[in-house]
Parts: structure tokens; sequence; C-alpha cells
């Protein structure tokens, strides 16, 4: 019976330790799992806190945008009310170049190469022709030296 025991010892002992093996790996999965969940909270948390700031600085992005936006808008109309002052007093500049000319009667070569850069741009500005008038008066002009009159 001594054998019987030994064998029914041993049988008891060889399903004890493997019960607590089966045992013990089920409880270090557990945990293993439970750590895994633990970690996956962790870093859920951190792209919380991420997003969230993210959010802070989206929000001042946009609000920098607008900011820029209002600037431009007003920038360009800084812009055009110079554009429209250079252009009328280019404008009234030529008018009173072309009509010195006419009343003096004449016009030498360099004046008339100095006005042709009014003139092209008065005529790029696309205004309503106006001064057509005055400008075939001024061509009409005869072409004579400034040495000759005086």
């Amino acid at each position: 019976m001594d054998a019987n025991l030994i064998e029914l010892a041993g049988v008891v002992l060889t399903s004890t330790l493997a019960s607590n093996g089966i045992i013990t790996l089920a409880v270090k999965r557990r945990w293993k799992k439970d750590d895994a969940k633990d970690e996956v909270k962790k870093q859920l948390a951190e792209l919380v806190k991420t997003i969230e700031a993210q959010k802070g600085i989206d929000h001042k992005i946009a609000e920098q945008i607008e900011d820029i936006q209002r600037y431009n808008v007003e920038a360009a109309k800084e812009r055009e009310i110079v554009k429209e002052t250079l252009r009328l007093l280019s404008y009234d500049m030529l008018s009173n170049k072309l009509m010195f000319h006419i009343s003096r009667g004449y016009a030498t070569k360099l004046e008339r190469d100095s006005l042709s850069l009014y003139i092209k741009n008065y005529k790029l500005n696309h205004w309503n022709g106006d001064m057509n008038a005055l400008l075939e008066r001024f061509n009409a002009l005869p072409f004579e030296e400034e040495e000759e009159r005086d």
C-alpha cells in the first residue's frame, strides 16, 4: 500500500502543481490584460490631453488668421486709396503739362518724350478719354527746339 499511497501522493502533488501552474498562468494573463488596459487608459488620457491642447492651439491660430485677414482687407483699402491718389496726381500733372505746352504753342522732342510716359500711364489707367482732345491738340503742336524760341 505504500506504493499506492506514494503513487497517489505523486498524482495529487502533480495535479496540485499543475493546477497551481494553470492558476498562476491564468492570474498572470489576467494581470497582463489589466496592465495592458491600464497602459491603454494612460495612453488614451495622454491623447485626450494632446487633443485638448491642440484645440487651444487651433483656436489661437484661427484668431491669428482672422487678424491677418482683417489686416489684409484694411491694407488693400489703403493701397487702393494710395493708387487712386497717384492716378489723380498723374492725371492732374499730365493735363497741366499738356495745357502749358498748348498755351506756349510748341513742344520740343525732349518734352514730348518726357510726356509720353505720362500719356502711357493715362492710357493704362483706362480713363474715360476726356483728355483725348488735349492729347490731339498737343500732338498737333509743332516740334521746335527751345533755343529757337528764346
